[in-house]
């Protein structure tokens, strides 16, 4: 049951759609904030609020994708290839949309609407699409631990060398249309309409490689639930499944210091360290090293975290995830910006002690769910994956600009005002130290909460595949 039964050919070309929606969408989701509060003169209490509005929608879209997705049928083009036929076209025309908005325009608020309206068309196709490929995952893997994780690690892999192409180029590239063209607002534009377009390789590539795998729902048969799960049996699912609530909760909050963390670094090199006219080349410098190391942490760190099991490694990487914050909050501020790229660095390499098994710790619940509850709820405990991410990120996205409002920071990055020692203290810790606090509880959650072993998790995925299996007849 356990057995690898898939080609490296196959779960490489499975995962280059991680690869390209990753690109697609990193110059829109690196440069949206700023866009609005440095190009479009957006404040940061407006700032908040829109990114709560997009984030708030993403939201509720992770919560009804789910269920939508499963009890789709999709005809003759499969259980999930079909969403890959429609969504990749919506992802690109939202990396359009994103940059468009007139600079010119008097309102504020319009303008950031139409930026938020790109990010909402992005974040709702991957949504669909991340839902449909979890889908796909479990229909190539079957019950095979073995092939879960080689997906899950490749796909790491594959995030990895996506962050090393988006850091060497997306930057430099701008910078490079800005300087030709006198426009920054086209730079970002034309970068993002151009990584948008490799979201339709990386759906070609799913829809090839998942044909033999994921195939049509036989003619009467249903999806988990009534019809397909509403919102709520996906909830009472999420309920019954202690162990799912608390690995949600994990990723929650781990992801939400994440997060918080992200929306001040490009500050923190524009404003803190550097200026907004000498920041690309080592802003450029930073996220490719930054990159390098993760691409080594998805090397290695896979192989530390299988030795560990996914149970220890998600409480090893967040400890030290945490620590490396926690020094750059000791260390980098009266530093030279380099030190804190090599915390970013350590962070990096911390992080892939898990999250190369992304997925796979979701629908391990899954297969506890079904094993203690006989209600087979896989589908939705892996659909959770988008859960607290899309929370965090709304969360984080929305507190994040209160904190730049709490101290002051529009003095600085619309007003051109200076960085004063009250703005500084304030800056730092928002900017690491409370991000280190959320990845400390997160692993402290991690270790005493969460109990699923591999061994545990691989005997309910072969117990669970039995009950799949058609029984022969006993003849008398």
């Amino acid at each position: 049951m356990s057995e690898s039964k898939l080609t490296n050919a196959q779960v490489v070309k499975y995962n280059i759609y991680g690869l390209t929606s990753f690109m697609a969408m990193m110059p829109a989701f690196m440069y949206y904030r700023t866009f609005m509060q440095v190009n479009l003169h957006v404040s940061a209490e407006l700032l908040a609020a829109l990114v709560l509005v997009g984030t708030g929608v993403d939201f509720v879209l992770s919560l009804v994708a789910g269920p939508i997705v499963e009890k789709t049928n999709g005809g003759k083009h499969g259980k999930f290839r079909y969403w890959f036929k429609i969504f990749p076209f919506v992802m690109f025309a939202g990396t359009i949309v994103c940059f468009i908005a007139p600079a010119d325009l008097q309102s504020s608020l319009i303008k950031g609407l139409v930026t938020i309206l790109g990010y909402i068309l992005i974040c709702g196709a991957v949504t669909f699409l991340g839902n449909a490929n979890f889908g796909i995952l479990a229909a190539m893997a079957g019950p095979s631990l073995e092939d879960r994780n080689r997906i899950s690690i490749m796909g790491a892999r594959m995030m990895a060398i996506a962050t090393i192409i988006t850091s060497l180029t997306i930057l430099p590239v701008k910078t490079a249309i800005t300087n030709a063209t006198g426009n920054e607002q086209l730079g970002y534009l034309i970068v993002s309409a151009f990584f948008g377009l490799t979201i339709l390789i990386g759906a070609k590539c799913t829809l090839d490689v998942s044909k033999d795998y994921d195939l049509p729902r036989p003619v009467g048969e249903k999806s988990a639930g009534a019809g397909g799960p509403t919102v709520g049996a996906m909830f009472a699912s999420v309920v019954k499944n202690k162990q799912l609530l608390c690995l949600i909760l994990i990723y929650t909050i781990y992801n939400f210091g994440f997060n918080f963390a992200a929306g001040f670094e490009m500050y923190f090199f524009m404003f803190f360290k550097l200026t907004p006219a000498t920041f690309t080349v080592p802003m450029t410098i930073h996220q490719t090293c930054r990159s390098c190391a993760a691409l080594l942490g998805a090397i290695i760190g896979p192989k530390l975290g299988m030795k560990l099991g996914k149970k220890k490694a998600i409480g090893v990487g967040l400890l030290l995830w945490g620590l490396g914050l926690l020094g750059a909050y000791l260390c980098i501020q009266s530093a030279p910006w380099y030190i804190y790229t090599v915390f970013s660095c350590i962070n990096s390499m911390a992080m892939y002690i898990f999250s190369g098994f992304g997925v796979n710790y979701f629908l391990d619940c899954g297969e506890y769910g079904y094993y203690t509850t006989g209600e087979d709820n896989r589908t939705i405990a892996m659909s959770m994956f988008n859960i607290p991410i899309k929370l965090a990120t709304m969360l984080a996205g929305t507190m994040s600009g209160l904190a730049l409002g709490w101290i002051n920071f529009d003095s600085v990055s619309i007003g051109g005002g200076a960085m004063t020692p009250e703005i500084t203290r304030g800056f730092m810790f928002w900017f690491t130290l409370f991000p280190a606090l959320c990845m400390g509880l997160a692993s402290l959650l991690a270790f005493v909460g969460y109990r699923i072993t591999d061994a545990e998790a691989a005997f309910y995925a072969q117990e669970n595949a039995k009950k799949a299996m058609p029984q022969t007849p006993v003849e008398a």
